[in-house]
């Protein structure tokens, strides 16, 4: 096992109201390496990768910097398809799926080592997706033919299985690709796409989305050609429910919401942040650019990072301070991750407000307690500066104002650009 501190290359750019740093993470990373990232409950985020050799790298942001670990040295480089998956679980669990010709190869952190386990469905063609439940138990996707998806996850007498759905396939060539993640209330979901070809004018493809029901996985919607499909990390948890993000009819699409018009598939990531604001980037392949960050208040935003230009893969996820960071391969310059600080906030006007309960300033001493003042849910808001920054999460008076200094803030609601009232406005004095 080989463990390495990267030294880091730093660029930094201003913008009105927000900065992006940009630094390099590994230098040696493949040419247009799959990229996946995750947060653990410690708050550490995780990058998995490939490297010059094929070999499977994770690395660790921590507030030393990046640390990078070699974990499997077996795996098949530079295959877009087979990235090499990373899942977080709610006590601390980590686990990467690894791919190599021959096998999968999974691997758990145990007191930060990480300790190889022998394949659980030895004769299945894994799609490589991973994910916890709230309970700590992992699920697995895998397919045993062709765009025919399965799903097996832990109990505690041992590995179980189940069949999800079958995609379309009247090829001899095929692609079949699942996502898994698991929703806030705990249900997995499963995002899996399976494209066919059969000569210059005989394919097609299908993405569908299911969600697992009791013991029943049921179909949420399935499509069926249309030359789009799943953008690999193509989900994240949201509310109760799950996000999707796909390319689909010319247009990058968040839960079938266009973003922006594309001409092919791009490299895309998809998050969301404490206040369940959607956060998306990706690679604009055509121009072989930087990478592209937008995120939706009551509208999208979209500008893009400075730094080198993206190419093979990218993910995106938020660090402890709510603050985004992306983490994207390159063509010929490793791997670079893009930090962002006071990128997402309140930075245009509310939409129109109910007509029975409108926003009101509000004088706040410094021992009342904000989610009194602001009169909003304290266990699904949050408190933001003036510049839309968050300051504090409330939990039902466990916060007051003594902290805080002077100046104008304001408390809101989760997925507050759904509905009628979405921000209330406090003032706190002396």
């Amino acid at each position: 096992m080989k463990y390495i501190i990267a030294p880091l290359l730093l660029l930094a750019a201003l913008a009105p109201g927000q900065t992006w740093i940009v630094e390099q993470v590994d230098s040696t990373a493949a040419a247009e390496s799959p990229v996946e990232l995750v947060k653990s409950t410690d708050g550490r985020l995780w990058a998995s990768y490939q490297v010059d050799s094929g070999v499977v790298r994770v690395a660790c942001l921590r507030d030393s910097g990046w640390s990078l670990t070699d974990v499997c040295s077996a795996t098949a480089g530079g295959n877009f398809f087979r990235r090499p998956y990373l899942a977080a679980g709610p006590h601390g669990e980590l686990c990467l799926s690894c791919y190599s010709p021959d096998s999968e190869w999974l691997y758990r952190l145990v007191r930060d080592t990480w300790q190889y386990e022998p394949d659980s469905f030895i004769n299945a063609n894994h799609s490589g997706a991973l994910a916890y439940d709230t309970a700590g138990r992992l699920y697995i996707a895998y397919n045993t033919w062709a765009a025919e998806f399965w799903v097996g996850h832990e109990t505690d007498s041992g590995w179980t299985s189940g069949f999800v759905v079958a995609l379309p396939h009247y090829g001899w060539f095929n692609v079949d690709i699942g996502y898994l993640t698991t929703a806030a209330d705990g249900s997995p979901w499963f995002f899996g796409y399976g494209y066919w070809y059969d000569g210059p004018y005989h394919a097609g493809d299908g993405i569908a989305l299911m969600h697992l029901v009791g013991d029943t996985w049921t179909s949420v919607w399935e499509r069926y050609g249309g030359g789009g499909g799943p953008i690999p990390v193509g989900l994240a948890p949201h509310d109760s429910g799950v996000g999707t993000l796909t390319d689909y009819n010319g247009f990058i699409q968040c839960d079938s919401e266009p973003i922006t018009s594309i001409s092919e598939i791009p490299v895309a990531g998809l998050a969301y942040s404490d206040e369940d604001v959607p956060l998306v980037a990706w690679v604009p392949l055509q121009s072989s650019g930087a990478p592209v960050f937008g995120f939706k208040t009551n509208r999208w935003h979209t500008e893009s990072i400075p730094g080198p230009a993206g190419i093979g893969g990218l993910d995106i996820e938020t660090d402890t301070n709510g603050q985004v960071v992306i983490v994207y391969s390159t063509e010929d310059s490793g791997l670079w991750c893009a930090k962002g600080t006071d990128v997402v906030g309140a930075k245009e006007s509310l939409e129109p407000q109910a007509a029975s309960r409108e926003p009101a300033s509000t004088i706040a001493r410094r021992v009342l307690f904000l989610a009194e003042a602001s009169g909003l849910k304290p266990q699904v808001a949050s408190l933001l500066d003036a510049a839309g920054r968050k300051v504090l999460s409330l939990h039902s008076g466990a916060n007051d104002v003594r902290a805080l200094a002077p100046g104008v803030y304001f408390v809101r609601e989760s997925q507050a650009q759904a509905r009628g009232r979405a921000v209330s406005k406090v003032v706190v004095t002396r």
